[in-house]
């Protein structure tokens, strides 16, 4: 009998210090609380997932950061994330009053977050909400008996954010980010315009366009003029994913087809993309009550014939110019 009541304690209490503990010596046992990770240099896989079963993972492979062994990472928020890691506090204990129903959000709306060094598994943690003042965070680390509030010092916000289990999020948004002497040849093709359509070709310095239609080689266009349009494909990007219906998308693919940009690199890879107006619905006014049936600001934008974007006007209107653009005011004129 005693033994059975022995046994019943050892039960009941580890339940009780995680649900009523708050503080002080009597919360020691278990308490993990090093978040941080030092060394951030050596990671080289972070994965992540969430109770709805989203997941990204991100892998660090020739010196380059993938999402899910296939795209490339935005460099940007990897070293947002890593730079949080190599800086994230432990502000203070979960109030006691507030103890239970963050363990409950917890278990229930957190993201798991799996940090690898130099392939081991070095730290899991499950990132929660944000406190109430949203300058907090609720964050746990696999193997403690309870919750910390963490932070990083001079950050006003909260952290759940840099913790997205979305692929979607992660992968980078360039579609031309090119050298100029990466760069073997540029097709720009006016889908209207057949006419316009032309190609340069760039070869250690000198330069070719040529009229895709008439096959025409063109002369005495300003060199300086076709480098400095080249050197725009170091940085063309789109402003976001986008999940179209295929009905949609084959009425916008069949009729409001306007550029195809291809950049074919010196190693032989060709990356392009396709853009398209994008229709308004009927009744669609500007602010002074003009109608607008056509999106003035965006477009769509189909990379390598499998990857819808949306694109804006301002980011491509550097490259989207006609040929007559490289050649001498003067003789623009007399044309």
């Amino acid at each position: 009998m005693k033994r059975n009541k022995y046994l019943l304690f050892l039960i009941i209490l580890p339940l009780f210090t995680l649900v009523t503990g708050c503080g002080g010596k009597s919360r020691q046992k278990n308490e993990l609380s090093d978040f941080k990770v030092e060394d951030t240099a050596s990671i080289d896989k972070i994965f992540m997932a969430d109770k709805s079963n989203r997941k990204v993972l991100l892998t660090k492979e020739n010196g380059r950061w993938i999402v899910d062994h296939e795209f490339p990472a935005r460099v940007d928020l990897i070293n947002d994330l890593l730079i949080l890691l190599k800086r994230i506090e432990v502000k203070q204990y979960v109030p006691k009053s507030a103890l239970e129903n963050v363990i409950k959000s917890l278990a229930v709306y957190s993201t798991k977050v799996e940090i690898y060094q130099k392939g081991k598994l070095t730290k899991t943690m499950y990132v929660g909400g944000p406190t109430q003042d949203h300058l907090g965070t609720y964050m746990l680390l696999e193997g403690s008996s309870i919750p910390f509030i963490c932070y990083v010092p001079g950050f006003r916000g909260y952290l759940t954010p840099y913790f997205m289990p979305m692929p979607e999020e992660w992968r980078d948004r360039m579609i031309f980010a090119y050298h100029i002497n990466d760069i073997q040849k540029i097709r720009m093709e006016f889908v209207n315009l057949p006419d316009q359509s032309y190609e340069v070709t760039h070869d250690k310095g000198r330069f070719e366009i040529k009229l895709l239609k008439s096959n025409t080689i063109l002369h005495n266009f300003d060199t300086l003029a076709v480098k400095d349009w080249m050197k725009n494909f170091k940085n063309i990007g789109f402003e976001s994913f986008l999940d179209v219906n295929k009905a949609r998308l084959d009425s916008v693919t069949a009729k409001y087809g306007i550029y195809k940009i291809s950049v074919i690199q010196t190693d032989g890879n060709i990356r392009s993309v396709a853009l398209y107006q994008i229709p308004l619905p009927p009744g669609t006014v500007d602010m002074y009550g003009n109608e607008e049936k056509i999106d003035v600001d965006r477009m769509y934008g189909i990379i390598d014939g499998k990857t819808l974007v949306l694109c804006q006007y301002f980011t491509f209107d550097p490259v989207t110019v006609p040929a007559s653009y490289f050649f001498p005011q003067s003789a623009t004129k007399k044309k």
